[in-house]
């Protein structure tokens, strides 16, 4: 055999070795290459915020370990909103709501279901706060008007109104009624500082009215079931006393000095 051609037979069969390792070299670079870029593509997208999720529904129901319904947030029959949540018995505890003619309100009932305390924004822009016994009558209520005025109201266990305490422009004026929701005496201080006490009767009609003014002069009235003013007794600043009796048609029949 000549040595040269072997030789050239073992050039040849090396170059067909190198060519073959090179080809599996330039492949397994492409797929390491292919192998980087989905892993870079993962961690951008991990890397990227999700939007957030958005649940729509007409009713939203929170249940129980027992099944029972915690917890109600949907729409009335007049679709408006509302928040209903029970306790562990099954009676209704709380309701949040916007009610007809889109007043807010809210409501706190006791275990038997009947409301004691509830919160209301009034059509007319007023708030109100209400408080009631056992039976869903009495208690209190506070409101404010739209103009800021404050009125707090007490009333019976028959749900008649006893006592009323009012700020307005007329001053302040306390007001208390008898078992028929009949005002019988009011006590009232007047924004320029003046007070006043009347007393009524049974019908409402003032019977004795006592004034007192800012100066100091004090005034007594003393009326018939009329309303008719019968007696009157004044103290003025110089502290000399005047005494008026009138008749019925109110003319004075009497005086002193």
């Amino acid at each position: 055999m000549d040595p040269l051609n072997g030789k050239r037979c073992e050039q040849r069969f090396l170059m067909r070795q190198l060519e073959g390792i090179r080809r599996r070299n330039r492949l397994l670079k492409g797929i390491a290459l292919s192998c980087l870029t989905l892993i870079g593509a993962s961690l951008l997208m991990g890397q990227t915020p999700q939007p957030k999720m958005t649940v729509e529904a007409q009713e939203f129901i929170l249940r129980g370990k027992n099944g029972k319904a915690l917890l109600r947030l949907g729409l009335s029959a007049d679709g408006m909103p509302g928040l209903t949540m029970w306790d562990k018995t099954g009676n209704a505890r709380a309701v949040l709501a916007v009610a007809s003619q889109d007043m807010p309100m809210l409501s706190l009932m006791d275990r038997d279901g009947r409301v004691r305390a509830g919160f209301a924004i009034l059509t007319d822009g007023s708030s109100a706060l209400t408080l009631s016994d056992s039976v869903g009558k009495g208690g209190a209520e506070l409101t404010v008007n739209a103009d800021g005025a404050p009125s707090l109201t007490f009333k019976d266990k028959n749900d008649t109104t006893r006592a009323v305490l009012t700020l307005n422009a007329a001053g302040a004026i306390l007001r208390l009624c008898d078992s028929n929701g009949t005002v019988r005496s009011s006590l009232g201080v007047a924004p320029n500082g003046s007070s006043g006490l009347a007393l009524s009767d049974g019908n409402g009609t003032p019977g004795a009215t006592l004034a007192l003014e800012t100066d100091g002069s004090a005034a007594l009235r003393l009326s018939d079931p009329n309303g008719k003013v019968r007696v009157g007794l004044g103290v003025p600043t110089n502290g000399q006393a005047g005494l008026v009796v009138f008749d019925a048609m109110g003319k004075p029949t009497w005086s002193t000095p």
